[in-house]
């Protein structure tokens, strides 16, 4: 079973870039996070979502809707 709350580090592996990246998108209101007293998790599945908004689909593509 996967966790589903990660770490800076572990969301910028997930997601192909860095932690400090993960740190700067938190700040700026780009991607959410959850504050569990002093620790900053990001949740999978809003990091899931962002990636599905902000899929771009070329021209005469179909979007897989489910």
């Amino acid at each position: 079973m996967e966790k589903r709350l990660l770490s800076a580090k572990e969301a910028g592996h997930y997601l192909g870039i860095s932690h400090r990246t993960v740190w700067a998108w938190a700040q700026q209101g780009l991607i959410t996070f959850v504050r569990l007293r002093r620790r900053v998790l990001f949740d999978r599945v809003d990091l899931d979502k962002m990636i599905e908004n902000c899929t771009v689909w070329s021209e005469g593509e179909e979007q897989n809707e489910e």
